[in-house]
């Protein structure tokens, strides 16, 4: 039984599964102020809602596993030669500091090898800003509860989704998750706030503008493999749900836009677009050699 939460700027999200069955979810909305850019401002009052929520959906036992916001996270791509195991940890701490522009001591890193050529180590690499991850441990333990795992948002996204190439946008009233999924590897990941009274169409403008810049990034650095108009944009999300927003989000371009299918069986009446990062947290689980808190360290 995997038990996952989420906490960003207007709600907690909660959902309970066993295998690729969901058993319970339940949500809880925040006022405004409690949460910032997926910073808990206000540990004892969000601690008390997870508690009452715990409660009122009889959620049972306190270990957890949970997203972090991906707002002001990092992520990279770096090659190192081939080391020792040993000497990897290191190395990795070391290239971060130089490619990351901000100093180590206000980070999370977490790393994992990936498949690379002989004579040469590939490293995905993600961090995360210490006040973020701190606030959100101390809230769920304050709640009662353990978080024995953790990711970011926007790679429990990516675990969603069989597409090899891909674009995936979460969509939620007060923030958002771009993921560009390039041969499996999550290549391009931005995600960003939102402002609650802001209309939706001005929410599917903000969000198209940052569309725009996650494809140009791509490609300037992958000429020789761009992202190609046939390449799907899958959309989660609150707001996402409303296929009006589909042709805003693609302007004039023919992409194809769909529902982002999910790998797992959701019962009738589910709002799956609402709990995409918690799906993806309990794939966590069930992903053989990638259950690693997100601390320093690997992924």
């Amino acid at each position: 039984m995997a038990t996952t939460i989420y906490i960003d700027d207007s709600a907690i999200w909660v959902l309970v599964a066993r295998g690729r069955q969901i058993r319970k979810w339940a949500t809880m909305p925040l006022e405004p102020g409690l949460v910032k850019d997926g910073v808990i401002l206000n540990e004892d009052v969000v601690a008390k809602k997870v508690r009452e929520l715990w409660r009122a959906e009889d959620m049972g036992g306190g270990k957890v596993i949970a997203a972090i916001s991906g707002i002001n996270c990092l992520y990279r791509l770096i090659t190192l030669p081939e080391l020792p195991k040993d000497l990897l940890p290191e190395a990795v701490r070391r290239e971060a500091g130089r490619v990351l522009g901000v100093p180590l001591e206000q980070l999370y890193l977490s790393w994992q090898t990936l498949p690379s050529v002989r004579g040469e180590t590939l490293i995905y690499l993600a961090a995360s800003p210490r006040n973020s991850l701190d606030s959100l441990i101390s809230t769920l333990r304050k709640a009662g509860l353990d978080p024995y795992l953790m990711d970011l948002k926007p790679l429990a996204i990516a675990r969603t989704t069989t597409e090899s190439r891909a674009i995936v946008i979460d969509l939620q009233p007060t923030n958002f998750d771009i993921v560009v999924m390039m041969e499996a590897i999550p290549g391009v990941l931005r995600s960003l706030s939102l402002p609650r009274e802001a209309s939706l169409e001005e929410k599917a403008h903000v969000v198209r503008e940052e569309l725009d810049r996650a494809i140009t990034f791509y490609n300037s650095g992958h000429m020789d493999k761009p992202i190609e108009a046939t390449v799907p944009l899958l959309v989660s999300g609150e707001l996402a749900q409303q296929e009006d927003i589909w042709k805003l989000l693609v302007g004039r371009s023919e992409r194809p836009v769909q529902t982002l299918p999910l790998p797992i069986e959701t019962p009738e009446g589910f709002p799956s677009g609402q709990y995409t990062a918690n799906i993806g947290l309990a794939l966590k689980e069930l992903t053989p050699g990638k259950r690693n808190c997100l601390l320093p360290g690997q992924l």
